[in-house]
């Protein structure tokens, strides 16, 4: 059985998408990494985070003094974001994104890329 789809680079191929850093595989890999590092993610308590678009979905995960925050953007489009986290936030540090995010009291600010992931924790 041969592929008749299966084309010489065309980004579908693991060894492709493994050369990439911007790939879905690569993606994938990091996910993984933030989960193991961050028990918090899978075994904390769920809240929504409420914030300023429509465009965003936000929640936090917690658990003792371990908590982690993510923001998505569900648009095509750069969305500049202001997430309540309901607390003081001042301790989270960026541990996946590319954001810059201001942080003031419980709130955090942040450019979103379009579809692009955010993930803060302390």
């Amino acid at each position: 059985n041969t592929f008749k789809n299966d084309e010489p680079n065309d980004g579908i191929s693991l060894e492709e998408e493994q050369n990439d850093p911007n790939s879905l595989w690569n993606f994938y890999r990091k996910m993984i990494d933030i989960r193991k590092a961050h028990p918090e993610i899978s075994k904390g308590t769920y809240q929504t985070l409420s914030n300023n678009s429509d465009q965003v979905f936000s929640f936090m995960r917690y658990k003792g003094n371990k908590e982690i925050v993510v923001a998505v953007n569900l648009s095509d489009k750069p969305v500049v974001v202001v997430i309540d986290t309901n607390n003081g936030a001042g301790s989270l540090k960026v541990v996946y994104g590319k954001g810059k995010p201001t942080i003031s009291g419980s709130f955090i600010s942040e450019n979103l890329p379009a579809y692009g992931v955010e993930v803060l924790g302390k």
